[in-house]
């Protein structure tokens, strides 16, 4: 049996905490706890991925999607949104506006759940 206080268990407990908060529109929230998941979980993809979902500019996003991409070269969501990026107007520069979030207020498709599913026990 898994020991329900494993780190690994906390980082799916604290990742649907941070998409929670950004569904529910607390984004300063979300945003803080990915800035912390990523400092403490730097090659987990879905770290990066949360926090470009509630990152401030599209500087902060494209950062963080170019984490995802670095983890996972062929992560669909984040090469799409890079893509989408690319193609605004101020793609380079930082705006006032937020950028549009990945993490939308649609309930979750399944694959998307099955991001967040803890790996099967061996």
């Amino acid at each position: 049996m898994t020991d329900p206080t494993s780190p690994k268990l906390n980082l799916e407990h604290l990742l649907r905490m941070g998409v929670s908060a950004a569904r529910a529109g607390k984004r300063d929230a979300a945003r803080s706890l990915f800035l912390a998941l990523t400092r403490e979980y730097p090659n987990d993809a879905r770290t990066w991925l949360g926090l470009a979902s509630v990152a401030t500019s599209p500087v902060e996003q494209r950062d963080a999607l170019e984490h995802v991409v670095a983890i996972n070269p062929e992560h669909p969501q984040a090469l799409r949104a890079l893509a989408s990026l690319a193609l605004s107007p101020d793609a380079g520069q930082a705006s006032q506006a937020p950028p549009e979030p990945i993490v939308s207020s649609a309930p979750p498709e399944p694959v998307a759940a099955a991001a967040y599913a803890p790996p099967p026990e061996d």
